[in-house]
């Protein structure tokens, strides 16, 4: 899986302070037939929670709809470059970056209840104010609709009426439309 251009993750009213256990380390792959392949994973990406792994960490899965444990790919990490045999942190422009195939980092679970944003990236339909309010999910990606899901369809999104649609910014640079969104369950 290649990277998906404008994804972002970022908590915007959350409540990991009693909940020591809402992020985890994980690598981001699939299974096929028996053997696990690891691959990138773009920032803000839905996944499922695996087994674990002999490393401490979960292998994470695309969520296929908004059923189980629902988790973000919420990378930590910072632009990389190498000179001649050393490889250099430069801790800029980190917004949207995505997880390397092979490489652990953290995953946050989503919580009804907290406002999470994301980038229009992570949209196979956009949200918008007036007609697709709400948001499920599909194969990773949200997918704006007009409707509250069926019951028994598990996580689901509305627009956060208070955040809204406004803008990513990182330092002095206009990024990106951020959608403010309110984790639900049904």
């Amino acid at each position: 899986m290649s990277f998906i251009a404008d994804t972002a993750f970022l908590p915007r009213m959350w409540n990991n302070r009693n909940n020591d256990l809402q992020n985890v380390a994980g690598q981001f792959g699939a299974m096929v037939s028996t053997t696990w392949t690891p691959a990138d994973c773009s920032a803000g990406f839905l996944c499922n929670k695996g087994e674990h792994m002999a490393a401490g960490s979960y292998r994470m899965t695309q969520a296929a709809n908004g059923k189980g444990g629902i988790y973000a790919c919420n990378p930590g990490d910072v632009q990389r470059g190498a000179i001649g045999n050393g490889i250099y942190a430069e801790g800029v422009e980190t917004l949207g970056l995505g997880i390397p195939a092979g490489r652990l980092d953290t995953y946050s679970e989503l919580i009804p209840g907290e406002t999470y944003a994301f980038g229009p990236g992570n949209f196979s339909t956009l949200v918008d104010a007036a007609t697709n309010k709400y948001a499920t999910i599909t194969n990773g990606l949200l997918v704006g609709t007009n409707a509250v899901p069926e019951a028994g369809s598990g996580i689901y999104f509305q627009l956060d009426e208070g955040l809204g649609i406004d803008v990513f910014t990182e330092g002095n640079t206009v990024g990106m439309n951020r959608y403010n969104l309110l984790c639900k369950s049904i």
